[in-house]
């Protein structure tokens, strides 16, 4: 060995362990990462603003959430928690409000942001929140929405999910509930296909229909009641559609805004 070779081997030495010890004061800074860090980095890409954050971003809560919709309307959430799971790089997120619970796994893939196991759910009443033009309704029940995996690519979400409708009931109609009810729900692009059926109960509803970002909402199938209640439901199933024989009433609309 030259006296060259000699003198720049333990200089390779050295910037090797000199590396090494950069990784792993990066992987120490990113493993204690306080809560704060988390909060920082969603209200700078401006999709959340967290209150009051603790723990790391491995594994902390918040005492709230603050979420800005594309509207512009803000949704605050009380309690979320999270923690890291599974071997891809992902977030176990859950949320404990008054008016909503839910839970799922949210991770950053090459497709896009993954959401998984989301499992959501909250009263009907506190739908008017979203949709105020039912205050008129006073719908109660509870909605519980759930999906196994919902990819958002920064334009479009897309996938698969369904929503049950619990206990369902109106302040307008005397029969309560009017029973149980499940839309499956599956989105591409701008535009969401579903159908609709009944699980139980004495108002029977079933049918398909699509909804699209311009605003564009159809839904055509048929409804009946049971015979204790078709009484009762007579002047709800004139409104939804034409008697079509045998006391099933045709159910068509579509609205364009």
């Amino acid at each position: 060995m030259t006296r060259a070779a000699a003198l720049h081997a333990p200089l390779q030495v050295r910037w090797k362990v000199a590396a090494l010890a950069l990784v792993f004061y990066v992987a120490f800074l990113v493993a204690t990462a306080p809560a704060t860090v988390l909060a920082w980095a969603l209200a700078a890409i401006g999709t959340a603003v967290l209150e009051s954050p603790e723990g790391s971003i491995w594994r902390g809560h918040a005492s709230a959430v603050v979420i800005a919709d594309a509207s512009g309307s803000v949704r605050r959430y009380q309690r979320l928690s999270w923690k890291w799971s599974g071997l891809s790089p992902g977030l176990q997120l859950q949320i404990e409000a008054p008016g909503l619970r839910g839970a799922g796994r949210v991770s950053f893939t090459v497709d896009g942001i993954r959401l998984e196991d989301i499992a959501v759910r909250m009263p009907a009443s506190a739908v008017v929140e979203y949709i105020p033009a039912l205050s008129r309704v006073g719908l109660s029940g509870e909605f519980s929405f759930a999906s196994k995996r919902l990819i958002w690519d920064g334009t479009n979400l897309k996938g698969v999910a369904t929503i049950d409708w619990h206990d369902a009931a109106s302040m307008l109609y005397d029969v309560n509930p009017l029973g149980d009810y499940r839309a499956h729900i599956v989105k591409m692009g701008t535009q969401i296909d579903f159908s609709v059926e009944t699980l139980g109960g004495a108002l029977r509803v079933r049918g398909r229909g699509s909804w699209s970002e311009t605003g564009r909402l159809s839904f055509e199938g048929t409804a009946h009641a049971d015979g204790a209640s078709r009484a009762a439901l007579a002047d709800l199933l004139r409104a939804l559609g034409p008697d079509r024989g045998g006391a099933v009433h045709q159910v068509k609309f579509e609205k364009i805004e």
